[in-house]
This record gives structure tokens, sequence and C-alpha cells, in this order.
């Protein structure tokens, strides 16, 4: 099995961040589109319903006639003829809707037009989810000797980005996310209708100019939320179908160990995932992406052929051993040399071990006692993982957490190793 290298990986997130970007900006000009399809509308039933300029509660409550039914059938005319069932069963929702009242004819003009737009963004989402699967498969079969993977089994709607009971395919949440939208339009057209809409009201609501009328809910704010939500279900849809071919492929090649590279401007979650890893293959406490992330998460998993005690070659490693006089420093450098191991001792006990990085700069800290307080530190053995910036020569210590397995090994590998036999078991 080839082995990539993180700066390998790194090109990988930074070819999928682009390829994110051209997608979101097709999602954003669909909605860009639509504050002009919405605009357009709210200005044909200002025009209708108008007296003396004005749009009040009592001009929308009459007869619907068959003129006014002909701006519903011009959106209904817009629509696709390729519409999920889901998005049909809306359609005709919005067309019996349409003939109770003006007002009814109004919520189904925007509905209609909406569910045009999503309509058109789960298509580019759908798309995209297919681009994913075939590029991520492709490059697992390059890199990773990986096993032949079918698209279909990965690009559809049905494809489980979160486990659980609470699952809800992405294209049930973009219909969510478009009545959610169309309710909030409802909204601020009733809000503009209550105080007598007209003409200039239309423009501030389309056109925020002063802050009052930018803190309130308007329908460019109201598609702009859509749009962020697209996005993000893009991104991650993509992101969950990716991970799970990476980790088909770790079985396939009998992965025993990951480690997590982060994407730029990375979280703190992702780095504490970063920094705490390696991490087995298959193990339900093992991060996955997104769902162990966060929505958005562009970070990769990359393969770690062994754990932390396997890739050490202890004939060259050098283990400083540190007297009860003696403390680590708690500098950035702690004066060994890179891959250096420094063993602390405490009234002649083991105390601390301290792994260092490539650089020479603090890596893992592991305690052998609870500092003389059980109640903050009830966990011994406890391990402390550290976060460095080279450049400002600048570390933070991570809060304790419980040894893995390898770490105990690890642990007994650098006793035994300082001679100290009778502390390995």
């Amino acid at each position: 099995m080839q082995m990539q290298t993180v700066e390998q990986v790194k090109k990988r997130i930074d070819y999928l961040l682009e390829r994110d970007r051209a997608t979101e900006a097709e999602i954003e000009k669909v909605y860009n589109e639509a504050v002009d399809t919405l605009r357009a509308i709210v200005s044909d039933v200002h025009n209708r319903y108008a007296v003396d300029g004005v749009v009040v509660p009592a001009n929308l409550y009459g007869k619907v006639t068959v003129k006014d039914m002909l701006l519903l059938k011009q959106q209904y005319d817009k629509l696709p003829d390729d519409l999920s069932a889901q998005e049909q069963d809306r359609v005709d929702y919005y067309t019996a809707m349409s003939q109770t009242s003006p007002r009814g004819l109004i919520t189904a003009l925007v509905g209609m037009a909406l569910i045009g737009v999503t309509h058109k963004v789960g298509k580019i989402i759908a798309k995209n989810n297919r681009t994913a699967v075939k590029e991520e498969i492709a490059y697992q079969v390059e890199h990773e000797n990986a096993p032949k993977l079918t698209i279909k089994k990965y690009a559809g709607p049905e494809f489980k980005v979160e486990a659980g009971k609470n699952f809800v395919p992405w294209n049930e949440r973009m219909l969510s996310n478009h009545d959610q939208a169309v309710n909030r339009i409802n909204n601020v057209i009733n809000g503009m209708v209550s105080q007598g809409m007209r003409a200039e009201d239309i423009a501030n609501h389309f056109y925020p100019g002063n802050a009052q009328s930018m803190r309130e809910d308007n329908i460019p704010k109201i598609l702009r939320d859509a749009t962020v939500k697209a996005k993000r279900t893009a991104r991650t849809e993509a992101a969950a179908r990716e991970d799970a071919i990476v980790e088909q492929s770790f079985k396939a090649n009998d992965v025993k160990y990951y480690d997590w590279v982060t994407e730029p401007g990375a979280c703190k979650i992702c780095t504490g995932w970063a920094i705490s890893g390696p991490y087995k293959v298959g193990n339900e406490s093992s991060p996955r992406i997104p769902g162990d992330s966060h929505p958005n998460c562009r970070c990769r998993r990359i393969v770690k052929k062994e754990s932390i005690v396997d890739e050490i070659d202890w004939d060259e490693v050098d283990i400083i051993v540190l007297s009860d006089k003696d403390k680590i420093p708690s500098s950035p450098k702690t004066g060994g040399n890179n891959n250096d191991i420094i063993l602390q001792f405490k009234n002649g006990k083991p105390y601390t071990i301290r792994q260092l990085d490539s650089y020479g700069y603090s890596k893992i800290d592991f305690d052998l006692s609870d500092h003389g307080n059980s109640k903050t530190h009830p966990n011994v053995p406890h391990v402390h993982f550290w976060t460095v910036d080279r450049e400002n020569d600048i570390i933070r210590r991570s809060k304790d957490s419980i040894p893995r397995a390898e770490h105990l090994e690890f642990i007994k590998k650098v006793l035994k190793n300082a001679g100290y036999d009778e502390r390995t078991k």
C-alpha cells in the first residue's frame, strides 16, 4: 500500500476547497436570481391590488379572478418537468391555496417560485455529490490501492451523513429549508401589508438602505440565509461521502491507525483531533468527518501505518533522564534534541514522560501520578497533548485525557529502555 504524505493530503484539501467554491458559486447565482424573481412578484402584487398606491389587508381577501390566476400560471410554466414527488406535493398545495384569496395567491406565488429555486439548487448538490464520489474513488485507487467501489452506493441522497434515528436525507432537509424561507417571506409581506404596502416599502425590503431596515427581516437576507444553508449542505455531504470512501479504503488495506490532517484555518475541534491522534480504524470512539467535527469540515484522514510505539527506532532515540532536582522546562524548546524522550523522576519514581517532535518541541506528556490530588487527576497515568506555534515559540497543553492502549505500551517501552524494568507491568 502506498503512503501519502501530509503535504500530499494538504494539496488534496486545497483542491477540494477550490471545487467547493465553484459549486457554491453556482448555488449563490441561483439564489441571487431568486431575489429579482421575488421582487418582480411583489411588484406585480402591488400593481394589481394597490388602491391609491397602497395595499392594505382588506384588499387581499376578496375573490380571486381568472386574471389574477395568470400570475400563478407564469410561475408554474417556469417549473421544470422533473420535480420530485415531494416538490410536486408542494406545487399542488400552492395551487389549491392560490384559489382561496388574493392573500393565498401571494403565498402560492412565493412558494412556487422558491420551489423552482430549491429544485435547481438540489440538482447542483446532487451533481456535486456524484462528482465528489467519483473523484474520491479514483483518488483512492490511485493513491491507496482502494477496493473497487460503486458510485451509486455513495452518491444518492439516502447516503447517511449522520448515524442514528434522527437522520434526514439532504434533499428532505432542503425542502424543510424551503418551507422555512416561504414562511419568513410571507411574514415580511404580511408586515408590509399590515402597515399599508407602498412601492417604497418594497424597495426598502429588497434594498435595505438604513440600519433599521437592515436589522429587520428582509427578503434578500432570507435568501442569503438559504444560500448559506445550501452551501453548507453541499460541502458537508461531499465531505461525508469522501470520508466514507476513505474508511472503506482503510479497511480494505487493513490499516490499523490514521491521523487527522486539518484544513487551512481549522477550528479548535479539528485542531484538537489533529494533535490527539493517531486513532484506531473502526473504533467507535475514533473521530469521523463530519459527524465528530462539524458541518462544512474539510479536514482529511490519512493512513498512519504504525502506532507511536512501532514507529520509534528505540536504538536511535535518546531518553533523557532527569533526577528529582531537575524539572522539565516549560518553554517551547524543552532542552532535548529532535524526537528525544524526557523521563523525569520524583522521589525515586517515574513522574513524567515527555515525547518531543521532529523539531524538538513538546509533543505529548504522559503523567504517571495524580500529582497528589486524586480528585482532579483520577486517571493514572493520564495524557496531555501539546499544540505548538513554532513561528512564535508558543505552546499550549491540552487538558488531561485517558491514555489509549498504545500510550500504555509506549510508557512501558520508555521505562524498559531507561532501565526501569520493575515498573513495566
